[in-house]
């Protein structure tokens, strides 16, 4: 039993390469948001950071064995539901993302395709109907259709053809009531107060849980729990 695991039946999945491998420093940062081995230009550094997350947040853990030049080795542990055990299902009518009999619809924007559909599924499975997008220009011609239609945007803050700041600005100048939540990281240069100051109601620190998008949701729409 690793540390931190609680007692129970897990599933095991077992992924290996033959790539370059990382040295034993490398593999101490490898589930550090935007740490990456890779060229910065060509990697974010937040694919393992994403994967890290999405593990812990299902109650499982995650290890890496690697050798330099000899590739790596992930393991990823899951617990296993019981028969009996209650599943979240996204018809729930008491799920977050219902406002009455009908669900509320997010605009996702991440340019980064595992982000985007692991928040997406995070999203979908809290009961929110979610139009997920890629870029920032995308985003706001979605959004320009129907402004009304939109109840949360969530916006990641670094994507080459428009910032999230800079999509923030344009969407509430259309609709300046909408919440707004940007998701950042440490590295980010945009603060808090600068955030703010432009209308964004609250910042999503990357990697996050399930229970972080909840929580982040509820506070920008004013529905804490």
């Amino acid at each position: 039993m690793l540390p931190g695991m609680r007692v129970g039946q897990y599933l095991q999945i077992t992924v290996r390469d033959t790539g370059s491998g990382m040295t034993e420093e490398e593999v101490e940062r490898a589930f550090e948001p935007f740490f990456s081995t890779k060229d910065t230009s060509k990697s974010s550094g937040m694919g393992l950071a994403v994967v890290h997350g999405i593990v812990k947040s299902h109650g499982g853990t995650i290890t890496v064995e690697s050798k330099k030049n000899k590739g790596s080795r992930f393991t990823v542990y899951m617990p296993v539901a019981g028969k009996g055990e209650e599943r979240m299902q996204t018809s729930d009518r008491d799920g977050p993302g219902k406002s009455g009999d009908k669900k509320q619809r997010v605009l996702l924007v991440d340019d980064e395709n595992l982000v985007l559909m692991s928040v997406q599924r995070a999203l979908e499975r809290l009961g929110y109907e979610v139009d997920a997008v890629k870029d920032g220009p995308d985003a706001l011609e979605i959004f320009c259709e129907d402004p009304d239609s939109f109840d949360v945007v969530i916006t990641d803050q670094t994507m080459p053809k428009m910032t999230g700041a800079e999509l923030a600005e344009e969407i509430l100048h259309i609709r300046p009531d909408i919440p707004v939540i940007l998701s950042t990281g440490f590295s980010e240069t945009i603060s808090e107060q600068e955030a703010r100051a432009m209308g964004v109601r609250d910042l999503l620190m990357k990697p996050a849980t399930t229970k972080d998008l909840d929580a982040v949701i509820r506070r920008a729409t004013g529905r804490q729990a």
